[in-house]
């Protein structure tokens, strides 16, 4: 059987690599993870404001319902009600959709982001004196 020999800096400690390759397979995985959770949330919260949706149409149809002159209006609320719940079940349906599909993308392992450009406000630059300059410089 072979050893492996694990090199290590002398300000770092001996298992530092070994924590290394354990935070890089997290890595991995979150980067695996991270769209399919990302879809799942997006569609939680469609479902949720759906059902917010569908309860605003049922509130509006009660008001609808005790409001009615005849059997006519309360046959119209109906109508209505079942309007407003199929128009938001086929918007739903398709955001819901796309969050799947959004969910199913695969994402590049490790993307090279570039970092923003240093703005000239944000260095200080300090000039050197001139050696004649100090030299006609007075102190107190």
């Amino acid at each position: 059987m072979s050893k492996v020999e694990f090199t290590y800096a002398h300000n770092t400690s001996p298992y530092q690599d070994y924590y290394q390759l354990m935070f890089e397979g997290a890595d991995y995985v979150s980067a695996f993870w991270q769209p399919v959770f990302k879809g799942y949330g997006r569609g939680q919260l469609e479902l949720a404001h759906l059902g917010a949706k569908q309860g605003q149409a049922v509130m509006q149809w009660g008001r609808t319902i005790a409001m009615a002159p005849s059997p006519a209006g309360i046959a119209a609320a109906y109508v209505q009600l079942w309007q407003a719940i199929a128009d938001q079940y086929t918007e739903s349906s398709c955001k819901l959709a796309t969050a799947v599909t959004q969910a199913a993308q695969q994402t590049a392992a490790f993307e090279v982001l570039t970092l923003p450009v240093n703005r000239s406000r944000d260095t200080l630059v300090i000039q050197p004196l001139d050696a004649a300059h100090d030299a006609h410089r007075k102190v107190a």
